[in-house]
């Protein structure tokens, strides 16, 4: 554990893809009616993540956030994660500067190399090049993204002769994402602005411990990334608040195991399925481990998730140590 007690801000992840029973991939009219939600319960950060070709129906990640940008302007934005692998570092430093300008609010650029080899395929970069090119994206990202002005860029794999304009809001920030791996960590640490979690590939207690070696590593350099005000956040946490031990169990025991190819058991400890009370101990665990921001992915009705979350467990993490919100 990190913090005896800490806070926690909620953000909405979007629910992009279709789980395959029964939720459909979302509409211009079903986004619209999310974010009426978003915007009632007053929430302020809205992540998506970022797949070309998936065994779902997925819904382009910055192509939802633009509209997000213009549907709910001032909003903190955050890609968790796309792919500059995938799309290439320039069209992604290009398009995140744009919803950045039409959001009027830094975004929080989550990336990754890349772990579906279709879309790896359809990019073409061979699997055993991504993270030598990821290595490399990240330095054209910064130099695109995270700067007080864009400058320009010469790697091995990309370059940019003339800096990318209009830049994007000042503050934008880079976040690494890693499921926890030592190297992961460490890249995150060495040239990042933040660490980004998936929540459904790691526990509050692997968060803790990838958290104490970021710090660890972050205080060893001699030479930190420009941005120091470092950040942990966990994105795609599935949330379904119910009292009906039988519903959860369907969820995260079958429906969510199958999906996400993931232990019954692991996901557990990893979802927010369940009780409010055993919501509430999750989330305040995520918050002890040192994760200061948390992504979830209502499954279900969305109004109903969200405003049980709010109303029935925002206010029982106090009792676990966290103070919660959105």
């Amino acid at each position: 554990m990190i913090d005896d007690t800490a806070d926690l801000t909620i953000g909405l992840h979007l629910p992009l893809f279709d789980f395959g029973f029964g939720h459909p991939t979302l509409t211009g009219q079903d986004l619209h009616n999310l974010l009426e939600v978003a915007e009632r319960l007053n929430i302020q950060e809205v992540a998506a993540s970022d797949h070309v070709a998936f065994p779902v129906p997925w819904l382009d990640g910055l192509a939802a956030l633009a509209f997000v940008a213009a549907r709910l302007p001032g909003r903190r934005l955050v890609t968790a994660a796309c792919l500059p692998t995938v799309r290439g570092p320039a069209v992604t430093a290009k398009a995140l500067a744009g919803i950045s300008r039409l959001a009027g609010a830094p975004v929080r650029a989550g990336v990754a190399a890349g772990s579906s080899l279709r879309d790896l395929d359809l990019a073409g970069v061979p699997a055993s090049e991504r993270w030598a090119r990821f290595d490399d994206a990240l330095g054209l990202l910064r130099a695109s993204l995270c700067g007080d002005e864009p400058t320009a860029y010469h790697g091995k794999h990309y370059r940019l002769d003339d800096p990318l304009t209009p830049g994007p809001v000042p503050g934008t920030k880079l976040w690494i994402a890693s499921w926890g791996s030592p190297a992961g960590v460490r890249r995150a640490a060495e040239r990042g602005d933040g660490l980004l979690f998936s929540a459904y590939m790691a526990d509050s207690d692997a968060m803790g411990r990838a958290v104490r070696l970021a710090r660890q590593l972050r205080a060893e350099l001699t030479d930190p990334a420009p941005n120091t005000d470092f950040e942990f956040a966990a994105s795609t946490c599935f949330v379904h608040v119910t009292e009906d031990a039988p519903v959860a169990e369907l969820l995260t025991g079958t429906i969510l195991a199958d999906f996400l190819k993931v232990s019954p058991d692991d996901l557990r400890r990893r979802t927010l399925v369940g009780s409010p009370a055993h919501c509430a101990e999750r989330l305040a665990a995520f918050a002890r481990a040192g994760v200061q921001r948390l992504y979830v992915l209502p499954v279900g009705d969305p109004d109903e998730q969200l405003t049980r979350l709010q109303e029935s467990v925002f206010p029982l993490a106090a009792a676990y140590g966290s103070k919660v919100r959105w």
